[in-house]
């Protein structure tokens, strides 16, 4: 897949929303090494920080839910178009099949 030079770069999902900075990063082409796949963000040290603050808020909210709220919850945040599967009522995980 070729990426036309001077493309915009790809954002980085920092905090709940995507952002740039001013550190551009070229992601190489494994099968043609001289054909860049595409770009994106080097976070900057303040976006950095504000990553792991933010990381460390989410972490103190979600680590009393069970896993599945947990990815809803996530897949929610970060695309606002994407939903997570619900399981069917009647479904238990525990046996894997319809009681």
């Amino acid at each position: 897949m070729a990426t036309a030079t001077g493309a915009k770069p790809h954002p980085i999902f920092l905090a709940g929303r995507w952002v740039e900075s001013p550190d551009r990063l070229v992601v190489d082409n494994p099968s043609n090494p001289a054909e860049p796949a595409g770009s994106t963000f080097n976070a900057t040290p303040e976006q950095y920080d504000e990553a792991v603050a933010a990381a460390v808020v989410a972490f103190e909210t979600t680590r009393v839910l069970p896993a599945y709220e947990r990815g809803s919850r996530s897949t929610a945040r970060s695309s606002p178009s994407a939903s997570a599967p619900r399981r069917p009522s009647g479904f238990t995980a525990r046996s894997s099949r319809w009681t």
